[in-house]
């Protein structure tokens, strides 16, 4: 009888535990979804998004694909959700589901080792604010980073052999997702011997991960070569860029400075110290090891241009965050008091941040304190947008429609204005393939918001595609010579040419 009760009582809370999951993941992931930006937040998005319209025809070399071998799943993921659901909208679903799953299993790791609550685990997560803002914008950091997280996570679990070989996979999935994390292999492979200190596990899940590796290779998805050869293209830009004027090593540093919130700095630079004192020998042994293999995700920040390259890096944080804070709570040494008084004062922080700043200054009182408005906070510009030291709520809603259109963007609602009055009209649009150049508007832009409004582009040469909108006609192009336009007059003709105008739209788009 009372076997069957507590039965009864572990289905239940079981239940309830699991109804909660459900509801943070769909909670959180509306949350993103809605905030997030679908526009062309810092360019490389467009880039990346746009190929995938004809993503086997860029693979043949008859369209501009944007870092391919850097990125292989993402593209063969986005590709295949704009088939599937034949609307490229899709496509930017894939962030805010990445990182929403990826916190449900931070959550769920977290609860079960530590008894870690949702509140507090919202304020480890904020103390790197750059896994919420990866969730609002496309790219490829969010779907390498859930797999990531979730091969972290197992290594926590208890593993065996069927578990080793499922984080192999992830491992895998997760460098062809994003190639850079593959610097956090070193890491997951270290914390899966600790686990049980069985050579056996990192052994299996290396060899599921060359596996992996080899059988996308197999079929066609990646090369090795040309993976090394796009990072050492990725690795060169990189530095380049940071030798670029104006990135001097002042602004990298100031860069690095929002790596962390301010609450998140104090927090691992006290909390890594407070539990080395606490740690016996071999405890500080098997920490001095996990450092050490962290250390490659960390090569970049001597030429941090933006935080997202640290995203490698901040698969491991969150599950340190939750430790360091265990030890201090198991700590019997300190007064159930104090550790009260430092957990509501996290919590009072962490919300003081997501919606204040406060303002040093030189003058009495020496401190200014905002709310809402982050523009008031220090504020860093980085080549993913800008970041600052507080008033995270205020950044967040800047990625959605909330910063002045660009130039490009107000061309593109005229071209579509153009394409969507009258009949028998064409408009040669002719520009480079990129966002960073002045064919954005046409190349990037207007092809995003014509095939979310259901035309379907047609490659019909190299470099060159065509949409009928109506009656009427766009040819994109950055190789004019290969158009025919014989069967139209030339008054039905209105030229773009990109490449003589600069961004000042022709004269036949006003009507």
């Amino acid at each position: 009888m009372f076997a069957n009760k507590k039965e009864s009582t572990d289905f239940y809370l079981d239940l309830v535990y699991k109804l909660k999951l459900l509801f943070i993941f769909f909670s959180t992931t509306l949350i993103l979804i809605f905030l997030s930006d679908w526009n062309g937040y810092e360019g490389d998005d467009l880039n990346s998004i746009v190929p995938m319209f004809h993503l086997n025809d860029a693979l043949a070399g008859r369209i501009e694909i944007y870092k391919y071998y850097w990125q292989p799943l993402a593209y063969q993921l986005g590709s295949l959700l704009n088939i599937t659901f034949s609307d490229p909208r899709a496509i930017f679903f894939i962030p805010g589901i990445s990182i929403a799953l990826s916190i449900l299993v931070i959550y769920h790791r977290c609860n079960k080792l530590n008894n870690i609550s949702f509140v507090m685990l919202f304020c480890l997560l904020m103390l790197t604010p750059e896994i919420i803002y990866t969730g609002l914008y496309y790219n490829s950091s969010s779907i390498a980073y859930l797999c990531m997280v979730s091969a972290i996570s197992l290594t926590y679990g208890k593993p065996n052999l069927n578990t080793a070989f499922i984080i192999g996979v992830l491992l895998g999935l997760s460098i062809l997702f994003r190639m850079e994390f593959i610097l956090v292999t070193p890491l997951v492979l270290i914390l899966l011997f600790f686990s049980k200190e069985d050579f056996k596990l990192p052994v299996i899940s290396f060899i599921a991960l060359f596996a992996v590796l080899v059988l996308s290779i197999l079929l066609d998805v990646t090369d090795f070569q040309k993976m090394y050869d796009g990072y050492q293209v990725s690795h060169n830009e990189l530095i380049a860029r940071s030798n670029e004027a104006g990135w001097d090593d002042y602004t990298k540093n100031m860069v690095l400075t929002v790596a962390f919130s301010p609450l998140g700095w104090l927090f691992y630079i006290f909390g890594i110290g407070y539990v080395f004192l606490k740690q016996n020998n071999s405890e500080r042994i098997k920490g001095g090891v996990i450092f050490i293999s962290i250390l490659p995700c960390l090569y970049v920040i001597k030429d941090l241009l933006s935080v997202k390259y640290l995203m490698p890096a901040f698969s491991a944080f969150p599950f340190f965050a939750s430790y360091i804070w265990s030890v201090f709570l198991s700590d019997q040494k300190i007064k159930i008091k104090t550790k009260n008084r430092l957990k509501y004062g996290l919590i009072i922080v962490t919300f003081f941040l997501f919606v204040g700043s406060a303002e040093p200054m030189k003058n009495k009182p020496y401190m200014n304190i905002y709310f809402f408005n982050s523009d008031h906070s220090r504020v860093i510009g980085t080549h993913d947008g800008s970041r600052s030291w507080g008033s995270y709520f205020t950044e967040i809603l800047k990625f959605r429609n909330t910063t002045m259109k660009n130039q490009d963007e107000i061309i593109s609602q005229s071209i579509i204005k153009y394409l969507q009055t009258g009949s028998n009209k064409v408009l040669l649009f002719i520009g480079a393939q990129n966002y960073f150049t002045a064919g954005s508007s046409g190349w990037r832009h207007a092809q995003l918001t014509l095939e979310t409004l259901g035309y379907k582009g047609k490659l019909n040469k190299n470099n060159s595609i065509t949409f009928n909108v109506g009656g009427n006609k766009i040819i994109l192009t950055s190789d004019v010579e290969r158009i025919s336009l014989k069967r139209f007059s030339s008054s039905d003709i209105c030229v773009y040419n990109t490449y003589k105008d600069g961004r000042t739209p022709p004269i036949c788009l006003d009507g």
